[in-house]
């Protein structure tokens, strides 16, 4: 799995209040009826056991429990906005992998 982040999403991660007990995770919440959507959100939780850990450089670790990664792509984007904050979708700059 490959995670790359824009160079606006990894400043944002540098900036969290990052401790042993609040790291950034990205999680996937399911929605809909007839047709399922998922929405990943990048959000500061515990670890859990057997998440993935992806070490991104500079410091910046993500966690993914088995549950998101499922639904993950083999590659995903993650961009930062102040109007929308976190993004997924397509490839960018800079590249971390699990």
């Amino acid at each position: 799995m490959k995670i790359v982040l824009t160079p606006s999403a990894r400043q944002q991660l540098l900036d969290w209040p990052v401790t042993a007990s609040q790291l950034p995770r990205i999680d996937a919440n399911m929605s809909g009826g007839c047709g399922i959507s998922v929405q990943f959100s990048l959000v500061l939780d515990e670890p859990r056991r057997n998440d993935a850990v992806i070490d991104c450089g500079d410091g910046i670790v993500l966690h993914i429990d088995r549950f998101t990664e499922r639904y993950m792509e083999e590659e995903m984007a993650v961009d930062f906005t102040d109007d929308a904050g976190f993004i997924f979708g397509d490839s960018y700059d800079s590249s971390c992998t699990v």
